[in-house]
């Protein structure tokens, strides 16, 4: 950890640098083409990541990052030679579905996100860095909420930039995410409001996997946010959670007729409470886990990602889990390579619990929807490596000051 720097002073003005980092995290929302299509969001980190590379070599905070970047690397590898053969194989037929080949650049884009938080570590220190994170992801907010009252429809789901209300519904669980993970580390003038932005933005994008998510997560926050100890964390503990309790029984139960007429609340139970009669709240014929039977045996190496028509169940679509989406395109190799990416994040500093906690929303919403492709969460993921690095500074400054 000798190579680290410690940022020296606090400084109130972006550099060029920076002000790309906080505008890639701003404009996340902005949709202006087709979903995996290259984005505003995307093409900036694209122009950091390059002018990181006009400057020599790829930098890591130390050999653990340098190792879990060398891991993806290889996981990418193995998911290239995959697709490619079962592109070889399944183009035999006379039909060749290209997204073996473009579902690759989703990933080797995302290392490339990793690995530009990683140099930026190098470029301001961890607490800037970890500031300029907040900042850049409290303007995604903004930008979203623009988005919902430029397109604001008051029927139906709302999506804001968004090419539909499921990403919505993802942006704000991740979102909310960060704010629960590094809750101890802000004000709560800071993240409270942040918080239910984000419980209103999942309301509105009526995505039900979203709206669970956010309320166990909401229960969570209850439980992580305090940082007192002893008799007065467990009362203000409790104090919380029978808050939060209140909140949703109102949300989903009242017979009050002013939160009974909202649009928003009357579609959100409808929605919530009529689950057991919607097909795609199916598993394994709705979203498609019926598949890990399919494949058989290539359980173990996977089947490729792609060519959606092969399948039995929910022929013709992309499979709604990340976890079973991971097995039955890269079967059981991939899904050890990808637990291992995510455990070393989670479990880089001592408060393993806490991370898990704190990341269930998202492993709660993606039982159901595949969300491993997105941006935004591979930032929070390379974020939360580095976190380590917050009491290596403290130390550096201690030593400096004694």
């Amino acid at each position: 950890m000798s190579n680290m720097r410690v940022e020296s002073k606090a400084k109130k003005s972006w550099s060029f640098r920076e002000m790309l980092f906080v505008l890639a995290l701003a404009t996340k929302p902005l949709y202006f083409g087709q979903s995996g299509s290259l984005q505003i969001s995307d093409i900036l980190y694209v122009a950091l990541f390059g002018l990181f590379m006009m400057d020599g070599t790829i930098s890591f905070p130390s050999n653990k990052e340098k190792k879990w970047s060398l891991t993806f690397v290889v996981i990418i590898a193995y998911q290239i030679m995959i697709n490619i053969l079962w592109y070889a194989i399944t183009s035999q037929n006379g039909e060749s579905d290209f997204r073996f080949i473009k579902f690759n650049l989703f990933y080797i884009f995302n290392l490339i996100v990793c690995l530009t938080i990683f140099q930026m570590y190098h470029l301001t220190g961890y607490r800037r860095l970890l500031k300029l994170y907040f900042q850049g992801t409290a303007l995604s907010i903004a930008v979203c909420y623009l988005g919902i009252v430029m397109n604001f429809q008051g029927i139906g789901r709302e999506k804001g930039f968004f090419n539909n209300p499921n990403q919505l519904g993802y942006f704000s669980i991740i979102i909310m995410t960060i704010f629960v993970v590094y809750c101890r580390d802000i004000k709560k003038t800071y993240h409270i409001p942040i918080i239910i932005l984000c419980l209103i933005l999942n309301v509105l994008s009526l995505s039900k996997a979203s709206i669970i998510s956010s309320a166990f997560l909401l229960i969570v926050y209850a439980l992580l946010s305090s940082d007192e100890r002893g008799k007065n964390r467990t009362i203000k503990t409790i104090f919380m959670i029978l808050v939060v309790f209140i909140v949703i029984y109102l949300f989903l139960y009242s017979d009050n007729e002013t939160i009974s007429r909202i649009y928003y609340v009357k579609k959100t139970r409808l929605r919530l409470f009529n689950l057991q009669q919607e097909n795609d709240s199916d598993l394994g014929t709705g979203r498609g886990y019926d598949r890990l039977k399919e494949i058989g045996l290539f359980i173990i190496t996977g089947v490729g990602e792609g060519d959606f028509k092969r399948f039995v169940a929910a022929t013709g679509k992309e499979l709604h889990s990340m976890y079973a989406s991971i097995v039955v395109s890269y079967g059981v190799i991939g899904a050890i390579g990808y637990y291992s990416l995510f455990k070393n994040a989670l479990c880089s500093n001592n408060k393993r619990l806490f991370s898990l906690l704190a990341f269930s929303g998202i492993l709660l919403y993606c039982v159901t929807h595949n969300g491993v492709r997105n941006t935004l969460l591979w930032s929070l993921i390379a974020m939360l490596l580095l976190r380590p690095y917050k009491n290596f500074e403290n130390a550096e400054e201690a030593k400096s000051s004694a």
